[in-house]
């Protein structure tokens, strides 16, 4: 999943670097209708059956289980947090921030974006290799919690970070949030085997909803900083100090983000007798 991220930051600036945003999006276009056309022919059409009326109750069912349980929400918390690094920073709000801080160009800001997903999909991967390791998901994001936390302050704060010394610490960071998968395997622990499906669903519903949140939120708190400021054109303007009063509320989410994972219920591997 986060290929698409990849693909879609640094390579398409330099595409439309190169020719423009409208050869781009053409571009773009029929790479969509040529995965649609192949998804058409080759996904299996199953046919209707009496099974499909009980997945139904089942969906149900499901839901109501995993909503009613609070340990769900906490998770979902969590996870929902932990992926503002990819929803607010690498989808949006973080190159334009970047231009600002380092005077750079949008292809090469767009390098940060790029290292956010790279970072995540690695620690996808890592945190649940640890978390296996040490026998315990709670630990592993408590720790990267915490680290993910101190990197984006330091990356966004700090007055003595280098172009290259904030790629690194916002790689870091997008490796952090990676716990970010581990929610889904928390969530399916707290329902029975057969509402794994439905709960999965349900913590990727809460996940996403913080970019449905965030980013409008940034993007209305940066024009309330900028309080009406504009260039002789009439385009807005926002500066470096406008971008680190919005982004206070990520890394005060972070903290809340923090105390959440205290209260994550864990999982632990059963010992082999």
């Amino acid at each position: 999943g986060c290929l698409g991220g990849i693909c879609g930051t640094g390579p398409v600036a330099f595409l439309v670097e190169k020719i423009g945003w409208r050869n781009s999006t053409y571009i773009l276009s029929a790479i969509v209708v040529i995965l649609l056309i192949a998804t058409t022919l080759f996904r299996p059409n199953p046919k209707p059956s009496p099974e499909n009326k009980t997945m139904e109750l089942k969906l149900l069912s499901g839901l109501k289980a995993i909503a009613k349980n609070p340990k769900a929400w906490i998770a979902g918390f969590y996870g929902a947090i932990s992926y503002l690094p990819l929803s607010a920073m690498a989808e949006l709000w973080g190159i334009p921030f970047m231009e600002q801080r380092y005077g750079i160009s949008t292809e090469k800001a767009s390098i940060s974006s790029m290292l956010i997903f790279i970072g995540f999909g690695l620690g996808g991967i890592f945190t649940a290799k640890i978390a296996e390791k040490i026998n315990s998901y709670k630990k592993t994001i408590i720790i990267s919690s915490a680290l993910m936390l101190v990197t984006f302050t330091v990356a966004i704060y700090s007055n003595s970070i280098g172009y290259y010394s904030y790629l690194s610490l916002i790689l870091i960071l997008g490796v952090c949030s990676g716990t970010n998968t581990l929610t889904f395997t928390l969530a399916s622990a707290l329902v029975p085997k057969e509402f794994m499906g439905t709960s999965t669903g349900f913590m990727n519903m809460l996940i996403m909803s913080s970019g449905i949140l965030f980013q409008s939120l940034l993007g209305k708190l940066l024009d309330f900083f900028r309080n009406g400021l504009v260039t002789d054109s009439g385009e807005p303007i926002y500066n470096i100090t406008m971008y680190r009063s919005a982004f206070l509320v990520i890394a005060l989410s972070m903290i809340f983000a923090v105390i959440a994972a205290l209260f994550i219920n864990d999982i632990k591997r059963k010992e082999e007798k």
